[in-house]
């Protein structure tokens, strides 16, 4: 994942997204993301070295929030 666009997807989720939870593959290392209520926790994380997240929310437009997390995704 490109970390800064990554961040800033989450910075900008809908306030119905109110769970987004597990890890996030950057360029250098791997972070636990927990998201809840609009607030990130970035956590160092070893134990994976893929990106797996699950999002919760009520009346998200599923197409376009995939859609903006797969625009973070590095070539490769």
């Amino acid at each position: 994942m490109q970390e800064s666009c990554f961040r800033k997807l989450v910075a900008e989720l809908p306030w119905e997204m109110f769970r987004v939870k597990g890890s996030v593959r950057f360029q250098d290392r791997t972070i636990m993301l927990n998201f809840v209520g609009g607030k990130a926790e970035w956590l160092p994380w070893d134990a994976e070295s893929e990106t797996r997240l699950a999002f919760i929310g009520w009346n998200v437009n599923q197409a376009e929030t995939l859609g903006r997390v797969k625009r973070c995704v590095l070539p490769g």
